[in-house]
């Protein structure tokens, strides 16, 4: 009996035992231990890339749809959008998803600032510093472009700040303006090995071609606000233009650019509006008639079609296959090509575009036009504005002796800059045609539609032109999630009120 009771009480020591040890680190039990508890930058990189070139390369109904505000695009089945009807979830995504990427960049930022010399030098701090502000510039700009008032200098504190305030898109422009020429001086070897190789799929780690496309962001920035701030806008665009700063883009080889490949790495127009038996978006009359009008030698490389060449008046709907679509030698249709259909096959590896030399030539040239202290001859930008446009495609379609229709194009009388003479229609000339070379790009294609007040967009069925917006409002999400700080944000705009019709802070005119 006495030898029971031992063993017993042996046994219940064991297993007071056993259950400390299983309740040891308790807390810990549920931890993924094969879960990477931090990630080095140069795998958060392409990341953060390609979930913000994946958006702003989209025209997709749930997520974006700046490419048909911007009015290069109508839709043929489904007008919502282009009657200015758009998805609560659309209001959310398009912000949304250029906020993922600064956590992103976040992320990246803080392993970098909280790491030793051992582990990142100074130089290369200060490389990981230009491209995490570029990027981050990239994406702000977006989201301020089309909402006005954003969650900027509070944001990605939720812990501390679940509900954070507002920044008015002036505050926001000047800081990124500041932040992002700080940058740029703050780099001080250009040969920096920043062990990046593919994982930057911009630039490889090139940092010299970073700073470039740095001071070309800064020039669009100072010149987004050159009607309602000149002094800034000069300011900054002296900076961006020096070539002691490291200059802009200068050549379609130093174009900022993401690289695709096939599906399912191929760009987000294969993957999303061209997925289906009825593409999302044709051209629309709007880009259609201004390009035929002036014998554009783009509209080929831009639009083609089963049988029928025109574009959809836009607000409405119609046969897709009875309009111009995207050329599917730039752009397959993916379901047409999955299947071996005979129309749609082609490439799917477009790049996608954050700036390039196009854009900053039509820069060039307007602060030409503007007087700005160093531009050089408007005209001379202007044309080598619109032939980057035009070699850029051409090059990508494999097209040839392509030189001869450039030269007519830029002599014609609708396009040659010298047939207009005041500065206002020399702004208007120029912005007209910058934005049919940001095809493609629609983001930023609205903005510089609204600011330039170029071209006439067309009105939709039933609508008036007070009805056009000059921005998206604020999601329902955010109404419900922050609604003091959202109510505060509405009051910065012109107006006071959420409206799809007030206008932004650097749209003036």
């Amino acid at each position: 009996m006495q030898f029971k009771n031992i063993i017993k009480y042996l046994m219940s020591a064991l297993l007071v035992v056993a259950m400390l040890a299983c309740t040891e680190d308790f807390e810990t039990i549920n931890d993924n231990t094969k879960s990477a508890k931090e990630v080095h930058p140069k795998y958060l990189l392409p990341t953060a890339q390609s979930i913000a070139m994946n958006h702003y390369f989209n025209c997709d109904v749930n997520d974006i749809v700046t490419g048909v505000l911007c009015q290069h695009f109508s839709q043929p089945s489904y007008a919502d959008e282009s009657n200015y009807n758009f998805r609560d979830g659309m209001l959310d995504r398009n912000i949304g998803e250029f906020y993922m990427a600064l956590a992103n960049l976040k992320e990246i930022r803080n392993y970098v600032d909280d790491s030793d010399d051992a582990v990142f030098s100074q130089e290369e701090k200060q490389g990981w510093n230009l491209i995490v502000t570029t990027l981050e510039t990239f994406c702000f700009q977006n989201i301020t472009d089309v909402n006005g008032p954003a969650i900027y200098s509070k944001g990605f504190d939720l812990v501390g700040d679940p509900t954070p305030a507002y920044d008015s898109q002036q505050d926001i422009y000047v800081d990124l303006m500041e932040k992002l020429s700080a940058s740029i001086s703050g780099v001080s070897n250009l040969d920096v090995d920043m062990q990046l190789g593919n994982q930057d799929i911009v630039f490889k780690g090139d940092i010299s071609m970073w700073r470039k496309f740095a001071n070309s962001m800064l020039l669009r920035l100072a010149m987004r606000v050159s009607d309602v701030d000149e002094t800034l806008s000069q300011k900054y665009f002296a900076m961006a233009i020096d070539p002691d700063n490291g200059g802009v883009i200068s050549s379609n080889d130093e174009n900022a650019l993401f690289t695709y490949h096939d599906s399912p790495s191929a760009n987000s127009f294969f993957e999303n509006v061209l997925d289906g038996w009825t593409p999302g978006v044709v051209a629309s009359n709007t880009m259609y008639d201004i390009m035929a009008s002036t014998a554009d030698p783009r509209i080929s490389m831009f639009f083609g079609g089963p049988w029928y060449y025109e574009g959809l008046p836009y607000g409405e709907t119609g046969t897709w296959w009875k309009y111009a679509n995207i050329n599917y030698d730039l752009i397959a249709f993916k379901n047409y090509k999955t299947y071996g259909y005979w129309y749609g096959g082609g490439p799917e590896d477009l790049p996608g575009i954050f700036i390039d030399y196009a854009e900053v030539e039509f820069f060039l040239a307007e602060a030409a036009v503007r007087g700005y202290a160093g531009a050089g001859d408007a005209k001379t930008h202007y044309n080598n504005a619109i032939a980057a446009s035009i070699q850029y495609y051409a090059n990508f379609l494999e097209l040839e002796d392509i030189q001869s229709d450039i030269d007519t194009y830029l002599a014609s009388d609708v396009v040659d800059l010298d047939q207009v003479s005041s500065a206002e229609d020399k702004i208007e000339r120029i912005g007209r045609e910058k934005w049919v070379a940001l095809f493609l790009q629609g983001g930023e294609a609205w903005a510089e539609a609204r600011r330039l007040d170029t071209p006439q967009f067309n009105v939709p069925p039933g609508k008036t032109e007070a009805d056009i917006p000059t921005r998206l409002k604020f999601s329902s999400r955010e109404w419900v999630i922050n609604d003091a700080n959202v109510q505060a944000a509405a009051a910065l705009l012109n107006g006071g009120q959420d409206s799809y019709t007030a206008r932004l802070w650097w749209d003036v005119k």
